[in-house]
C-alpha cells in the first residue's frame, strides 16, 4: 500500500474514534478523573511560577508537565485542551504504529495493529499519563531506526530515547539499554562501527537528558531531584498496585453476557504481553517465522524494545500499565497473523471482525450514555458519572476561582482552584510519608484550604501515615457534603472549615 493510502485512513479513523470517545457531540469535552489530572494540575502550578521537585513533588521526570504546561500557555486552561491532548496523543501513537507496521506487514494488514491498538489497548487505558508519552517516544525511536542506521538516524533515535527518559526515567533508561544491545548485535565485531554508532547514538541522549535535568538541579537542587526521581521510586511505592501480585488480581468480574465483551481487551492484552516477545524471539532463533532478512532485523529490534518497556512496569504490572507498553506486542502479534497457515488466516479474520464491531459500538455507546453538562471556569464540560456531576455542581456554587482546596486534583483543575500543599493527595501507604504529613499540616496551618476531600472507606495499612492529617481535619473542619463517585460508588466526603 502507498503511504497516502495507509496514513490517510489511519489518521481519519483514529481522530474520529478518539474524538467521539472524548467529546460529546457536537463539541463538549468529557471530564477526566484519572491519574492524568495530577499531571495537568502540576502543569498549571508550573504556569503559576512553581518549580517541580522544589515546590511540587513529582516522582517521574518532568516531560509530561512541561508538555501540558506548554499546551495551557498556548491555548489557555480549557476542558477542550485537556481532552484535545487525548486525541493528539492517541492519533500520534496510531500513526507511528502504522509507520512501523509498514516495515513489517503488507496489504490491508498494515492497518490492523492500529485498529487493535485503538479499540482494545488505548480505549482500555485512556489516561494520558507519562507512560503513554514514553511509549510514543520509544515507538518513534524504533521507527526511525528501522529506516536506517546512518549518523542522522542514530542521532534522532538517541534524541527520542532521551525524550522517553524525560517522560519516564525507567522506561527511557531501559529503552536506551535495549537499543544499545540491538546496535551492538547488528554491528557484529566491527569495533569501528561500534564506536561510530555509540558516538552518534549516545551523545544526543546524554546531551538532552543533561540539559533538562541540569536545569532542575539548578532550580530545585540536586538533593530534592535525586530524592524524588531515584530514592522515592525505590522506597515509597508500597501497596498492592505496586507489587507484582497485582498481575493476578485484575480480571474484571463476570455478572452477565455483556461482561464477556469487557473481558476481550483483557484477554488480548494480558495474553500477549510479554509472552508474544518470548515466542517471537524463539521463532526467529529457530527460523520458524518466514520473513525477509530486513524484517527479521526489525522484529528483533521490536521485541527488544517491547521487553524493555515491559520490564519498566514489571514491578507493578496492573492492567493500565500493561496497556501502555502493549503496542509493540500488537505489532509482533500481527506478524504471526501474516503467515500463510490456515489457523492464522482464521484468527486474522476473527480479529478483524471483533475489532470492527468494537470500533463502531464504543463511540456509539459513549455518545448515548447518560451525561450532564456544567459551565465551569474551564468551559462547558460533560459528566458521565452522576456523583461526579453532583460534586462539581455543589463545589461550583460554593467556591470561586483561586480558592484553596486539597486532596481532589480533578475538581481543583476544572474549577480553577489552588492547592496550597506540595503534593496533590494523601494516600494510605508509603506514597505519603510521615515527613510529608508534617509538611502538609504545617502548610495547612499557615494557608488553610477552604475544602478538603476525604475517602473514609480507604482501608488503613501497616504503612499508613495519614492518621495525624485525618485527625487535624476532624478537629478543624466539619463535614459539609457526601458524594458517591464512580461505578463502585466510592464515598467522598467534602469537609469545610467549621467557622464557615
Amino acid at each position: 500500500m502507498s503511504a497516502l493510502r495507509t496514513y490517510l485512513p489511519a489518521g481519519i479513523v483514529s481522530v474520529l474514534f478518539l474524538y467521539l470517545r472524548t467529546f460529546h457531540l457536537p463539541g463538549v469535552p468529557f471530564a477526566v478523573s484519572g491519574d492524568e489530572t495530577l499531571f495537568f494540575s502540576r502543569a498549571l502550578r508550573l504556569l503559576h511560577g512553581q518549580v517541580l521537585y522544589r515546590d511540587v513533588f513529582e516522582l517521574v521526570t518532568p516531560g509530561t508537565e512541561l508538555v501540558y504546561a506548554f499546551g495551557f500557555r498556548l491555548f489557555g486552561v480549557h476542558g477542550w485542551v485537556i481532552e484535545g491532548w487525548h486525541v493528539f496523543l492517541g492519533a500520534a501513537l496510531c500513526m507511528v504504529i502504522t509507520s512501523i507496521a509498514r516495515q513489517l506487514l503488507s496489504g490491508a494488514l498494515v492497518l490492523l495493529p492500529m485498529l487493535l491498538f485503538l479499540v482494545f489497548d488505548l480505549n482500555s487505558a485512556m489516561d494520558a499519563t507519562h507512560h503513554w508519552w514514553s511509549t510514543l517516544c520509544a515507538l518513534v525511536a524504533t521507527s526511525v531506526l528501522m529506516r536506517g542506521r546512518g549518523p542522522w538516524k542514530l542521532a534522532a533515535c538517541g534524541g527520542f530515547c532521551a525524550l522517553a527518559t524525560l517522560f519516564t526515567q525507567t522506561q527511557g533508561g531501559l529503552l536506551f539499554i535495549a537499543i544499545s544491545i540491538f546496535l551492538a548485535i547488528e554491528a557484529g565485531k566491527t569495533i569501528e562501527e561500534l564506536r561510530k554508532r555509540a558516538l552518534f547514538f549516545v551523545l544526543p541522549y546524554l546531551a538532552l537528558c543533561s540539559a533538562v535535568l541540569g536545569y532542575y538541579c539548578v532550580r530545585a537542587g540536586t538533593s530534592p531531584l535525586l530524592t524524588d526521581l531515584l530514592i522515592f521510586p525505590l522506597t515509597g511505592l508500597s501497596g498492592p498496585i505496586n507489587s507484582p501480585k497485582t498481575y493476578l488480581h485484575q480480571w474484571p468480574p463476570l455478572h452477565g453476557v455483556v461482561d464477556l465483551f469487557r473481558l476481550i481487551p483483557f484477554v488480548i492484552v494480558l495474553g500477549l504481553v510479554p509472552y508474544v516477545y518470548l515466542f517471537s524471539l524463539y521463532s526467529l532463533w529457530r527460523g520458524r517465522v518466514k520473513v525477509e532478512a530486513d524484517q527479521r532485523i526489525h522484529l528483533l529490534l521490536l521485541n527488544l524494545v517491547g521487553l524493555a518497556l515491559f520490564a519498566a512496569i514489571a514491578s507493578g504490572p496492573r492492567f493500565f500499565r500493561i496497556c501502555t507498553v502493549a503496542p509493540p506486542a500488537l505489532l509482533v502479534f500481527c506478524t504471526f497473523l501474516q503467515q500463510k497457515e490456515q489457523v492464522n488466516c482464521i484468527v486474522r479474520y476473527g480479529v478483524w471482525s471483533i475489532a470492527a464491531v468494537f470500533m463502531v459500538c464504543l463511540p456509539l455507546r459513549r455518545q448515548v450514555q447518560w451525561h450532564r453538562t456544567l459551565s465551569l471556569p474551564t468551559g462547558q464540560v460533560a459528566f458521565a458519572d452522576p456523583g461526579q456531576w453532583q460534586e462539581y455542581q455543589w463545589l461550583q456554587q460554593r467556591t470561586s476561582p483561586g480558592d484553596m482546596m486539597f486532596n481532589q486534583s480533578d475538581a481543583i483543575l476544572y474549577l480553577g482552584l489552588h492547592n496550597p500543599v506540595h503534593v496533590e493527595f494523601v494516600n494510605n501507604d508509603d506514597f505519603t510519608s510521615a515527613a510529608d504529613i508534617k509538611k502538609i499540616l504545617a502548610r495547612m496551618q499557615s494557608d488553610a484550604p477552604r475544602y478538603v476531600v476525604l475517602e473514609p472507606d480507604m482501608p488503613s495499612t501497616s504503612h499508613d501515615h495519614s492518621g495525624p492529617f485525618r485527625g487535624y481535619i476532624h478537629e478543624h473542619y466539619c463535614i459539609a457534603q457526601v458524594f458517591r463517585i464512580g461505578p463502585e460508588q466510592i464515598r467522598q466526603e467534602v469537609w469545610g472549615r467549621c467557622r464557615e
